[in-house]
């Protein structure tokens, strides 16, 4: 082929190139239709895709499967994009062999038959309990970590656990009846020995300081315990330092 007839063979291509190009770009500009770039549908209202006969209405088929078959603008949110059935095997191996409603519909729990058997009770903090103590408890207190009751009908003190419900037992003086807390010392009221007793809150030692007859109600004002004496007509205070 001779050079000039290669050269208006070029002509011509170009030509014709440029020529649909330049109807390409009008009539993609006119109608949003394109014969290179493909096709953009604009509307003020939404579109519809119908299929009169079974099957799927829309299919969506890229190159690879990490690509995304369907997109969106930045700003874009496509509501209810996930058909109510899998339509293919991939989808349907993806949700179990089940529709979504049936997904949806099922009640949620993360937690085996096995898992649930070993929970405790006080695992969930809304439901209420019972906690076994010594006979005739009365008096209790909160020291921040642990519940100490006093236990009138055997003598002893007990320091609970508030999440478990253990227990330890430290023996008391006579007739223990009411509980304090001075933020260090755990205190009690002896009705029956006439004294009051100093706890230490980790090993359960005790110190009695003698108040009036038949000690009752206390109270922690920061500095000094006070307590009732219910047979004596009287209030003893007593220094939590000593």
């Amino acid at each position: 082929m001779s050079r000039a007839r290669i050269e208006r063979t070029l002509a011509v291509v170009g030509a014709a190139t440029l020529l649909i190009l330049g109807f390409d770009a009008v009539t993609y500009a006119a109608t949003g239709s394109s014969l290179v770039l493909g096709r953009t549908n604009s509307a003020n209202s939404a579109t519809t895709v119908k299929r009169l006969t079974p099957g799927p209405a829309l299919g969506l088929t890229v190159a690879s499967v990490q690509n995304p078959p369907f997109s969106t603008n930045g700003k874009g949110k496509v509501s209810n994009l996930y058909a109510d059935r899998a339509a293919t095997a991939d989808d349907s191996a993806r949700l179990g062999g089940k529709t979504l409603s049936q997904i949806q519909a099922a009640p949620v729990n993360r937690l085996s038959n096995a898992q649930i058997a070993r929970l405790q009770w006080y695992q969930d903090p809304k439901l209420s309990a019972t906690f076994l103590t010594g006979p005739n408890p009365g008096g209790i207190a909160y020291d921040g970590t642990s519940i100490w009751i006093a236990n009138y009908g055997n003598n002893t003190v007990s320091k609970l656990d508030p999440a478990t419900g253990a227990r330890t037992d430290y023996p008391a003086s006579s007739q223990p009846s009411m509980v304090a807390y001075d933020g260090t010392s755990i205190w009690v009221t002896n009705h029956g020995s006439n004294t009051v007793s100093k706890f230490n809150r980790a090993t359960g030692a005790r110190v009695d300081y003698p108040v009036g007859k038949a000690p009752g109600g206390m109270a922690f004002d920061g500095v000094s315990i006070w307590v009732a004496n219910a047979e004596s007509d009287s209030v003893s205070k007593v220094n939590i330092a000593t």
